[in-house]
């Protein structure tokens, strides 16, 4: 005979019919959240304490919120020196290294390669302000340095991308000249290894608003350009 189902079961029929569409994805992160979330729903009205109901309500979101974390796949890696603190995405990790120059970084890619998860994707190296900040004389042994990274990067079988550096203001001409130089240079290298080149100088080219005080550093209006700038190029550029 037909009958009303009780609030109970109305919830717990629409969560059985949503645990049938999504096990399909095949995810186990849909299996975990949906029990998380199934439980939750379907045993509150059961227990007459408020308080009890309000505890289960806590750990069952808390519990949620970890598998969404915990489930996270990263695709991007991202490493540079110090213009990188502020760089974040929801599918990237950043590896700031403070006062790093490109051998530096070199050397930093090489010891971390070995730890990427293998879905990463894509790597983006932002450096060479450091090198650019000393003699003029360096500026070969820079290039040298870009050279073997690149070789390096491209070997790991990963799309490869170069943020190019960001103009110096009010720093002196010669400083500007030499990072303008650097950026030119890193968008030739790049098309001939035929990897990414994200350009950031004309972005930030007299535009006071986006840096700090120091006139290298960009400030929070200025990392939010410069995610704006590496996610838009890793979004519509290609690299082999």
């Amino acid at each position: 005979s037909n009958r009303y189902m009780t609030d109970v079961e109305v919830v717990e029929n629409n969560y059985c019919l949503g645990i049938w569409i999504l096990v399909f994805a095949s995810n186990q992160f849909v299996i975990n959240t949906y029990f998380t979330v199934f439980f939750s729903a379907t045993s509150l009205p059961c227990f007459p304490d408020s308080g009890l109901q309000v505890k289960i309500s806590i750990y069952a979101i808390t519990w949620l919120i970890y598998s969404l974390y915990r489930n996270v796949r990263l695709f991007i890696v991202i490493i540079g020196d110090s213009i990188t603190r502020d760089l974040r995405f929801h599918n990237a990790v950043t590896h700031c290294f403070p006062g790093a120059k490109v051998a530096d970084i070199l050397a930093k890619v090489m010891d971390l390669i070995p730890s990427f998860p293998t879905s990463i994707k894509r790597i983006v190296v932002h450096c060479g302000h450091n090198d650019m900040s000393t003699r003029i004389q360096e500026c070969e042994r820079t290039r040298r340095d870009f050279t073997t990274l690149i070789e390096a990067l491209k070997s790991t079988g990963k799309s490869v991308f170069i943020s190019g550096p960001l103009p110096s203001l009010g720093r002196g001409s010669g400083l500007f000249s030499r990072l303008l130089s650097l950026n030119t240079w890193l968008q030739l290298t790049c098309s001939i290894h035929r990897i990414g080149f994200i350009d950031n100088f004309n972005l930030f080219w007299e535009r006071g608003s986006l840096f700090s005080r120091d006139g290298i550093h960009p400030n929070t209006r200025g990392s939010q350009m410069l995610r704006g700038n590496l996610h838009h190029a890793l979004h519509t550029q290609t690299s082999d």
